[in-house]
Order: structure tokens, then C-alpha cells, then sequence
């Protein structure tokens, strides 16, 4: 079989980038996405490419979210392979969303975030659940993530 030009090298070995091994440590613990408990994988919000391309840290571990990968729980697999079950984006922790908007600008991170995660489910009036929004703090840099 013939080989491209690009397929000659090996990848890069990433080990000893600062945060490499942070990241890739073994997590055990509840998916943020479904709730069940299983390995998880710290899969990041916005793509290690586009961070390195913005010149952001591709190992900052504001950029993870923690999700299922084992037997269990599926939600890793499912938002890659099925652009119908994407991961909500009422989901991604506020540390996600400001390291977007820190690394791209506000109107880019809007533009990524709304492409890439699923639009965030509406919560009822009467939910017990905690609301999905801080109400300090970070406030400024999310509320146009709430008409989503």
C-alpha cells in the first residue's frame, strides 16, 4: 500500500508537554454528562488543534470535561459518532466556557460552543436540581449561553 507524504513521521510524542500526564492519569468517578459512574476521560471542550492553533495550552485541565469512556457509559463514544446525541452544552462547566472565551474572544467561543455541543435543555420551574448557572462571578461571560 502506498503511503502519503504526511503518514512518514510517527506522531509527535506529547509526554513531556507540561499538563500531558495530568490530563492522561487515570480517572475514575461520575460522567457529567449522564451520571453514571465509570471510567472517565478528560475530553476537551474545545479541540487540543484549535488550542494549539490560538497558542492556548492544550493540557489545561479548564478545558476537560470529565466523560464516561468505559462499558457503562457511552457518552464519549455517542458525541463523537452520533451528531444527534451530542453532549448539551448546559453540561460544559463555566471553567470550559471562560478558557473558550479567554483563548478565542466571546463571539467566536459563541459560534464554536453553539456548533459543536448541543443546545442546552430548557429547565422547568419546578425542578429540584440545582440551576446550571452561577449567579456570580463568571456571569458576564455566559449569559448570552442561556437563549442557546
Amino acid at each position: 500500500m502506498r503511503r502519503s507524504p504526511l503518514r512518514t513521521r510517527p506522531p509527535a510524542d506529547r509526554r513531556d508537554e507540561p499538563g500531558w500526564r495530568l490530563w492522561h492519569a487515570p480517572v475514575w468517578g461520575e460522567c457529567a454528562v449522564c451520571g453514571k459512574r465509570d471510567r472517565l476521560v478528560r475530553h476537551h471542550v474545545v479541540t487540543e488543534q484549535k488550542v494549539r492553533r490560538e497558542g492556548g495550552g492544550p493540557w489545561d485541565l479548564r478545558n476537560s470535561i470529565g466523560i464516561g469512556i468505559g462499558y457503562v457509559c457511552v457518552c464519549h463514544r455517542d458525541h463523537h459518532n452520533h451528531p444527534i446525541r451530542r453532549i448539551a452544552l448546559s453540561k460544559v462547566s463555566v471553567e470550559a466556557i471562560e478558557f473558550a472565551v479567554e483563548l478565542l474572544g466571546e463571539p467566536q467561543a459563541t459560534d464554536y460552543l453553539r456548533r459543536t455541543y448541543a443546545p442546552a435543555q430548557p429547565m422547568l420551574a419546578n425542578c429540584s436540581q440545582a440551576h446550571p448557572w452561577p449567579l456570580t462571578g463568571a456571569e458576564h461571560h455566559v449569559g448570552w449561553l442561556r437563549d442557546v
